[in-house]
């Protein structure tokens, strides 16, 4: 949560440094910030998952990367192709959209009460299921 507030406190900054103050409402830029919120809170719910079923941090941040970039993909895929648009509906990466937010500030609430949801429904079912498996799991004894 710090991240997206320094972020947004860094863009009003930005914004009364340089004068564009009249032109440029910060405020507007409010559910950017949270949207960056709840990509980095659904980020963090899905490390803390993968990282429950071992104990390599190697592996584990391995299997993340490889996460991200079939993610990215997808999107990519989705919006350059429009006959495989579909492929951002199986990705994360569709909910994370603060460019939209900033440039509709009129639908921006609505659009991000969707979005967060999405991403906060899938970090608290990340947090969920990472508990389940790390209460199962047989922890090595301490050397």
């Amino acid at each position: 949560m710090l991240i997206a507030l320094s972020t947004w406190s860094g863009i009003w900054l930005g914004i009364q440094i340089t004068g564009f103050a009249a032109e440029i409402k910060p405020t507007q830029f409010v559910p950017s910030a949270m949207n960056l919120f709840g990509f980095m809170f659904f980020l963090a719910a899905f490390s803390a998952f993968v990282s429950a079923f071992g104990r390599d941090r190697r592996r584990t941040v391995g299997l993340l990367a490889g996460f991200y970039l079939v993610q990215l993909v997808m999107k990519i895929v989705g919006r350059a192709a429009p006959n495989f648009g579909w492929l951002l509906y199986g990705t994360f990466l569709g909910a994370f959209e603060p460019k939209s937010l900033a440039i509709h500030p009129g639908t921006a609430w609505a659009e991000l009460a969707w979005r967060n949801g999405c991403l906060i429904g899938l970090g608290i079912t990340a947090y969920a299921a990472a508990a389940a498996v790390f209460c199962r799991r047989d922890l090595p004894a301490p050397l």
